[in-house]
């Protein structure tokens, strides 16, 4: 285990740093398996038909749901508490939860395979339950048995291992995809039974490693308050999830599988920005979990280093919708490129995952999961009716408002509730100014005329690199921060 950082009389600039540090490496390991998947994008369509990414996106929809919750949101417990554990019970805690985690992995998985044969075939029209819906919840089975391993490791800021987890899991789950897709001939089957295999693979390797960390020599003591505290998260988990993906099941009853997936292909590259988003959270919520817990000026501290967290994912969404187009163009085909249409807004709405995990992270360390789970019904509501309406009138162009619109106005509600509890002073003006110059830059690219894919490709590079120059000069703050607090003036949250 890595020696301990002092977090309670650390300066501000040693945080940042640390954030940093700790951030960047795990966007290295996202950005790799981003791009893992980027190029695995052309390998597919060349064996893929737009329906059968479709067919996928709509797999997708039990496989994601489950995976929220297969764990019983235990790793939430995890980074809330394991600083508060002592030494003595954190193995046992941990045994407790891991022990937890697999059997309700194990039982829920069981009981929506069960659930979906009987009813998946009555409210999906275009994609049977057999074969992939059924792959689809043992993808999920197989990727849970990594969740706690990774929330321990991220929590313990053990950066590296997890990077090489991840990659690792990645590779094994790549390379059965390509083969099974590409040489063996199994479509969109086999991009599913990939993942179960990479991620099997993975879990072997997992078993080893969590029998050496935890204790399976606990007490009720060592697993009740974890559970009380991921209790809400269940359906909470649920609910947001099912509402996530709640466009693709609108999607299926008022679009053409085909639209479906040129929707899907869109969304997918809004999902770099999600995974960047990712990137910063592994480091981001044990972070500021960890300055809750250790240092009295946590609201300020929390509040002034956010700018830097929002500000490198509006530059990552500004990338993204401004390249979005040549990518397609350069490594697709002409039959993907009417998906290029929905990447902006997609893009757009995927920004407001940052701002509910900045928001989340308040309530978090103030341990408010019933509110958590309030506020995460009002957003399944609002999603259920405004993207039910939108595709219904529109079709794929109104799913991609109907996202957007109701995403922006759960966050709303969201950060209202969570400044409420946890006040922390957010400099929102700084974050309002770069959004700002992204959208300039965005609208500004809308006007170059007519050119060769890579001089447009080169022009956009150079608009994204006068955001990030002008965000840096007009907004983050270069000067080195003030000392923090000594070690002794420790509060807990």
């Amino acid at each position: 285990m890595p020696t301990e950082f002092d977090y309670a009389g650390a300066r501000k600039s040693s945080l940042l740093f640390r954030f940093w540090g700790n951030s960047a490496l795990y966007a290295a390991t996202g950005l790799l398996t981003r791009l893992g998947n980027f190029i695995l994008l052309p390998i597919y369509w060349s064996r893929l038909a737009p329906e059968d990414f479709g067919a996928l996106a709509i797999a997708e929809i039990l496989s994601l749901g489950l995976l929220s919750v297969l764990t019983l949101c235990l790793e939430a417990a995890v980074t809330r508490f394991y600083h508060e554990w002592s030494e003595e019970d954190r193995p046992r805690c941990l045994g407790a939860i891991w022990a937890a985690s697999l059997v309700g992995a194990v039982t829920i998985a069981s009981l929506a395979y069960g659930g979906a044969a009987l009813a998946w075939d009555s409210c999906v029209r275009q994609v049977p339950f057999r074969p992939l819906v059924q792959l689809a919840v043992l993808s999920a089975l197989a990727r849970s048995f990594s969740s706690i391993p990774f929330a321990l490791l991220r929590v313990r800021e053990q950066v590296y291992l997890y990077s090489l987890m991840n990659v690792v899991s990645f590779a094994a789950n790549a390379a059965a995809g390509i083969y099974l897709v590409c040489f063996a001939g199994w479509g969109a089957e086999g991009v599913l039974v990939g993942t179960i295999a990479g991620y099997g693979a993975a879990a072997l390797a997992w078993i080893v490693f969590m029998a050496r960390t935890v204790s399976f020599r606990f007490e009720r003591r060592h697993l009740v308050p974890s559970l009380a505290y991921s209790a809400p998260l269940i359906p909470a988990s649920l609910v947001s999830y099912a509402g996530s993906l709640c466009d693709r099941f609108f999607l299926d009853r008022f679009t053409p599988i085909a639209q479906v997936g040129l929707y899907a292909v869109a969304s997918r590259f809004a999902t770099v920005v999600k995974e960047g988003n990712q990137a910063l959270k592994n480091s981001w919520i044990p972070f500021a979990t960890r300055i809750a817990i250790e240092r009295p000026d946590a609201p300020a501290t929390i509040g002034r280093l956010a700018k830097y967290y929002v500000g490198a994912l509006i530059g990552v969404a500004l990338g993204v919708a401004l390249l979005g187009r040549e990518f397609v163009l350069a490594l697709g085909s002409e039959r993907y490129a009417p998906a290029i249409a929905f990447m902006p807004v997609l893009v757009a709405a995927a920004l407001f995952d940052v701002v509910d995990i900045i928001a989340g992270v308040g309530l978090s360390i103030r341990k408010a999961t019933r509110a958590i789970l309030a506020l995460t019904l009002f957003e399944a509501a609002v999603t259920l009716v405004v993207i039910g309406l939108f595709t219904a009138r529109w079709g794929a162009i109104g799913a991609m408002w109907g996202v957007f619109a109701s995403r922006g106005a759960a966050v709303t509600v969201k950060c209202i509730v969570s400044s409420r509890l946890y006040p922390a002073p957010y400099e929102f003006g700084r974050w309002v100014g770069m959004l700002a110059l992204a959208g300039a830059g965005f609208a500004g690219a809308q006007w170059l005329p007519a050119m060769p894919l890579w001089a447009s490709a080169a022009v956009k590079l150079a608009i994204l690199g006068a955001y990030a120059g002008l965000s840096a000069l007009l907004f983050l703050e270069l000067r080195r921060a003030t000392p923090g607090p000594s070690p002794s003036a420790n509060r807990p949250a």
